[in-house]
This record gives C-alpha cells, structure tokens and sequence, in this order.
C-alpha cells in the first residue's frame, strides 16, 4: 500500500475512535453497549448514536476498500503492445497487489519470448502467488511485431556514395580527417564486436556526421551464414553495440563479402534462406547495399585503383564505392578519388534509407 493510503487509514481510524468515545459511556469500555434500562430520550439518543457509529464504520470501510489497488496484475502499456520489427523488446513493466493491497510484483514471472526480427504475434504469460493469502494472479500480454516503413528511395544526380567496411580500426580516423578536409560526409559498415580494439570510435563516425551501417559481429561466413537464427542474432548483437556506442540504431547495412557470398552460403542450407533474409531485413526498416565501384586489390597499383574509380563512377546513376578503412593502401588513395569527384563535379553523400539500393542479388 502506498504512504498516501497508509496515512489515510490511519487518519480515518483515529476519527472512528473519537466517534467510539463520544458514544460509549464512561466505564463500559470493553463492553457491548445497549440502551435497555434508561429514560426512554437518552436510551433512544444513545441508540442513534450508534447506529451513527455504524454508518461511520461502514462509510469507513468503503473508503478504505476504495484506497485499495485491485488484486491481481496490472499491465503497463495494456494487454496489447505494437512493436516495430527489429526494435528490442523491452518489458514496458508490470505491477501485482494482493487482496490486501500488499504488492507482490517481486513475486511475478514471464513466460514466454519475443523474437523482434521476425514478424508476428507473441505472447508473454504474466503469474504471481501471493505468499500470504495462497491466492494465485495471472495475466497475458499480446505483442505484436509488426513490419517497419520504409520510405521512397531519391535519386540524386551526379552522387557518389563513398562506403568503408570492416572498421572501425587504426586507420579510421585517419579516414575521418580526409573527409572533413574537403567536408565530405560517407558511410561506414562496422563490425561490432565485444573486445574489439576502436570500438569507441563509433561514436566519433557519427560525431563528425557520418551513417553508420551495420556489416557484422561476426564476420566468419561460415558461421554467419549458416542459418537464418544464427545471422539475425548476430545482426542484433552489432545493432544493440552501435547503439551503445553512438545511441543510434542502423537504417542500412551490407553482408559481409556481399549479397553473392551470402546467397551462395544460405543457399547451400535452406531453399529460399537468402530471400528470407531478404524479406526480414526489410520488415526491420533496414535496406541492404552492394557497390559497383571497386577499386581495391592487393596486386593493383595506385594508377591502376584510379582508373577503376574514374571508369566505374561515370557508368551508374548511383555510384556506390567500395573501400576499406582497415587497408592502409586504399586509405592512401581516398584524398585522389575525393580530388577527382570534386574537380569533375560530383558530389559526396553518405547513404541513407532513401539511397537507392545497389544489390548483385
């Protein structure tokens, strides 16, 4: 019971033995009181007394049965709850009393689950027994996870979306110094991954305005691809770490070696577990991006990364350039391909939800 009705009680009670001392004649406390054997006008007085008393008592009564919570387990948030696919379940909260109006929330427990990456309706059993009174409280909870929007994508002319993957890493900020140089704005698919070294520099790719895109925690295709289950727990892990890092969740994302790879890896356990994912990751809200300029390669020089960047770009109306920020070589390059964007009249964007995507698959 709240300090507010415990203090109310306590209140009404002592009104109640006023009234008790105004109606019971001296010396016969402890006593029943009855009127027989007086003057007819005090015994009749005296007997409306009490039935006043009785009126207090049961007005009283009503009053503090009124200050009580119902018994059982309420709800916050109600029976029903709507949840944006790809948004983490979080308990909106409960609160049990018993017929008393002892609260025995500590008691509760919840069966049940939310898988937050697949659409559907789930529901969570809510049961608590009173350690007192024995008595037993039960209530349910229908959440529904329900697909996100996406908007319409915007194509934006004579746009190159500069992407790095697999950071952050040493490089990073080296990366984040060239692009405020010739205030240009990228995207960056990271690995987040508990004990990785530059972890905290999530925080500095948004700081300095950049989209952050999820990429993996686990960047073993093996492993990441081989179910359905196993790449979305993974996908929540590295979403739940860039919010941790940055307070932001991510709008967009890129499979580790491409929409091809994971094709090829799902495609090999279950028929139609690409397309699934497919379908999932846009219930999520989430849009997934390939590249079509690639200019790395272990064996190509400078000139050669160049001629690949200044070829390919031209060619597509939505030019997404693949680099990483973990190869010191490309990072070399990134001022050059910034020089030859701006001196040809391009501009540099980060992507976002409205991009359009560019997929192999």
């Amino acid at each position: 019971m709240s300090r507010r009705s415990a203090k109310f009680k306590k209140m009404l009670f002592a009104v109640l033995v006023c009234c008790l001392s105004f109606c019971v004649p001296a010396g016969s406390a402890g006593a029943v009181f009855t009127p027989g054997g007086m003057d007819g006008a005090v015994a009749a007085a005296e007997s409306a007394a009490v039935d006043t008393v009785r009126s207090i008592v049961t007005g009283i009564a009503e009053l503090l049965a009124a200050q009580l919570p119902p018994a059982g387990i309420s709800l916050s948030g109600g029976e029903e709850y709507a949840l944006p696919c790809g948004t983490a379940y979080e308990e909106p909260g409960f609160v049990a009393y018993n017929s008393a109006g002892e609260d025995i929330s500590a008691g509760v427990t919840v069966e049940g689950s939310v898988c937050c990456w697949k659409t559907g309706s789930y529901a969570l059993s809510y049961s608590v027994t009173d350690p007192a009174g024995g008595e037993s409280y039960t209530a349910e909870r229908l959440v529904n996870v329900v697909p996100a929007e996406l908007p319409e994508t915007v194509l934006r002319e004579k746009t190159i979306y500069l992407t790095f993957d697999d950071g952050p890493c040493q490089y990073t900020e080296k990366v984040l110094d060239i692009l405020d140089k010739y205030d240009v704005k990228a995207t960056f698919f990271i690995v987040a991954k508990e004990g990785l070294p530059y972890q905290d520099m999530m925080g500095e790719i948004a700081a300095r305005g950049h989209a952050l895109g999820i990429h993996c925690s686990d960047h073993e295709y093996s492993r990441l691809y081989s179910s359905e289950e196993y790449f979305f727990e993974d996908f929540m892990k590295a979403q739940a770490i860039l919010h941790e890092k940055t307070g932001l969740y991510a709008v967009v994302s890129r499979f580790p070696g491409g929409s091809d790879t994971a094709m090829n890896f799902l495609g090999h356990r279950t028929q139609g577990g690409f397309d699934t994912i497919k379908q999932r990751l846009a219930d999520m809200g989430i849009r997934y991006y390939d590249w079509n300029v690639k200019t790395e390669g272990t064996d190509r020089s400078g000139e050669d990364m160049m001629h690949f960047f200044v070829t390919d770009v031209p060619k597509y109306e939505t030019p997404i350039s693949l680099q990483h920020d973990t190869r010191l070589y490309s990072v070399n390059m990134l001022e050059r391909f910034l020089q030859w964007g701006l001196d040809n009249g391009y501009s540099f964007a980060s992507i976002d939800s409205t991009t359009p995507e560019v997929h192999f698959r």
